[in-house]
C-alpha cells in the first residue's frame, strides 16, 4: 500500500481543497464586515448569514440522494465553478459601483447550496480515492488542512480588510482572493484520474423514497435531531466592530486562535483511533477468556446442582438474548 503523499489523486484533492477552504475562510471574515459596512445594520449581518446556511437543511437530503445518482466529479467542479461566479461578481459590480445588498444575499444563497453538494460529495468520493485502510489517515489530513486554514484564513482576512483604505475595498478584495481558490480547485479536480463512483445500479428505490429514509435515519437519532446553528461567530463580529471598535486585523487573529484545537485534534485523531481500537482488541480477548473459565466452572458443578452461571449470561437470558438452559427452573 503506497503512502498517502505518493498518491497522485488524493494529493490534488487534498491541495485544491486546502487552498480553497483557505480563501473560504478569508471571505467569511470579509462576509460580516462588508455587509456591516453596507448597511450599518447588524441585523442585515445576520440576515445573510442565516441565507449562507439555509441550504444546509433544505436541500441536504435530497442532495444525498441526487449525488448517488449523479457524477460526482462533475458535480463538484460546477459548484466551485458557481462559487467562482458567485464571488468574482462583487468585486466587478464594486468597481462598476452597483453592488447591492440584494447581491450578497445571492452570493451567501449560491454559496450555501453549493457547500451542501459538495461537501457531500466530497465525503462519498473519498473511498474511491484512498484504499480503505488509508480513511482514517486520508480524513485526518483533510481535517487537519482544514484547521489550518481556519487558523490562517481569518487572520489573513482580517489582514486585508485593515490594509485597504476602506472596509468595503479590503471586503471586496477578500472576495477576489476566494474566487480565485475556487479557480484552483476547479483545475485541481479537472486533473484527478480516478472515477469518483462506480455505476449506479439499476432498479434502485426512487428518489422520494430515499429521502424518506434519511428523514427517517435523521429523526431516529436525537443528537442529531437537535443539533441547532450557532451564530456566536457573527455576534463575535458585530460586538467588535460596532461597540468595541476592535481593528480588523485584531479581530481576524481573534478568530484564528479558535482552530488551534482543531489542529490538534486532527493530528492526534489517527493516533487514537488505534489505540481505542486495540483497548476494545484486549477486553474481547479477556472476556472470552473469563468466558472459557465460567463455562467450565458450570460444567464441573454437576446435573444435580444449582450451576452458578456468571451474572452477563443470566443477564442475557432476562433479556431473552441467548435460550435458557433446559435445567433452568
Amino acid at each position: 500500500m503506497r503512502p498517502l503523499w505518493r498518491n497522485r489523486d488524493f494529493v490534488l484533492l487534498w491541495g485544491g481543497q486546502v487552498v480553497s477552504v483557505l480563501g473560504t475562510q478569508i471571505s467569511t471574515l470579509a462576509l460580516p464586515l462588508l455587509a456591516l459596512a453596507v448597511t450599518g445594520s447588524a441585523a442585515q449581518v445576520g440576515l445573510i448569514a442565516a441565507a449562507r446556511v439555509l441550504p444546509y437543511p433544505i436541500v441536504s437530503l435530497p442532495a444525498g440522494a441526487l449525488i448517488d445518482r449523479w457524477d460526482r466529479k462533475r458535480v463538484m467542479a460546477r459548484c466551485d465553478f458557481a462559487r467562482l461566479l458567485a464571488y468574482a461578481s462583487v468585486p466587478l459590480a464594486n468597481a462598476l459601483g452597483h453592488l447591492t445588498l440584494a447581491q450578497l444575499y445571492v452570493v451567501a444563497l449560491v454559496e450555501g447550496t453549493a457547500f451542501v453538494f459538495f461537501n457531500i460529495a466530497e465525503v462519498a468520493c473519498l473511498p474511491r480515492v484512498v484504499h480503505t485502510g488509508q480513511l482514517s489517515q486520508a480524513n485526518a489530513f483533510n481535517a487537519s488542512g482544514e484547521a489550518v486554514s481556519f487558523l490562517v484564513g481569518p487572520g489573513l482576512g482580517g489582514l486585508i480588510v485593515g490594509l485597504a483604505r476602506t472596509t468595503v475595498t479590503g471586503a471586496v478584495v477578500a472576495y477576489a482572493i476566494d474566487a480565485a481558490s475556487y479557480l484552483v480547485s476547479v483545475l485541481s479536480l479537472g486533473a484527478i484520474r480516478t472515477p469518483f463512483q462506480g455505476a449506479h445500479p439499476s432498479g434502485g428505490a426512487p428518489l422520494r423514497v430515499e429521502i424518506a429514509q434519511g428523514l427517517r435515519f435523521l429523526w431516529g437519532r436525537p443528537g442529531l435531531r437537535v443539533m441547532a446553528l450557532l451564530c456566536m461567530y457573527l455576534a463575535t463580529v458585530v460586538l467588535a466592530r460596532r461597540d468595541l471598535h476592535v481593528d480588523a486585523r485584531a479581530l481576524g487573529l481573534i478568530l484564528s486562535v479558535a482552530s488551534v484545537g482543531g489542529i490538534v485534534g486532527a493530528a492526534i485523531a489517527p493516533w487514537v483511533k488505534a489505540r481505542a481500537l486495540r483497548a476494545h482488541s484486549h477486553r474481547d480477548d479477556a472476556g472470552a477468556g473469563r468466558g472459557h473459565g465460567d463455562h467450565g466452572r458450570a460444567a464441573r458443578a454437576g446435573r444435580g446442582g444449582s450451576a452458578r452461571l456468571p451474572a452477563g449470561s443470566r443477564l442475557q437470558r432476562q433479556l431473552g438474548v441467548v435460550p435458557p438452559r433446559a435445567d433452568a427452573g
